[in-house]
């Protein structure tokens, strides 16, 4: 670790393109990494982390409203599982538990 602040490096940046395009390939590095472990967490089944991923990745396909939709589906699909069911089916504005 560099013992340097954080507004030196801002200034680097600015003064200095070489630097500065170095910072912005490790930011995007950085970014592609974490869009790996959103996406093979959202594949595990972990809605949450779906979400995230799809609202960045496509935001004009998945708006707000699609983020809400999927937050109500992983809160019934968690209810679903308190009570025994292992799936829900998500009917428009309404769940309904499937399957014992």
């Amino acid at each position: 670790m560099v013992n340097v602040t954080r507004q030196t490096l801002y200034n680097w940046k600015a003064e200095n393109e070489a630097f500065a395009a170095a910072w912005d390939d490790a930011v995007a590095t950085a970014a592609d990494k974490m869009e790996e472990v959103v996406y093979q967490l959202g594949i595990a089944g972990d809605l949450g982390a779906a979400a995230y991923w799809l609202k960045h990745r496509r935001p004009e396909r998945y708006d707000r409203a699609t983020w809400m939709k999927l937050a109500i589906l992983q809160a019934s699909l968690k209810g679903a599982q308190a009570n025994g069911h292992n799936r829900v089916v998500f009917f428009g504005g309404r769940t309904e538990c499937r399957c014992r």
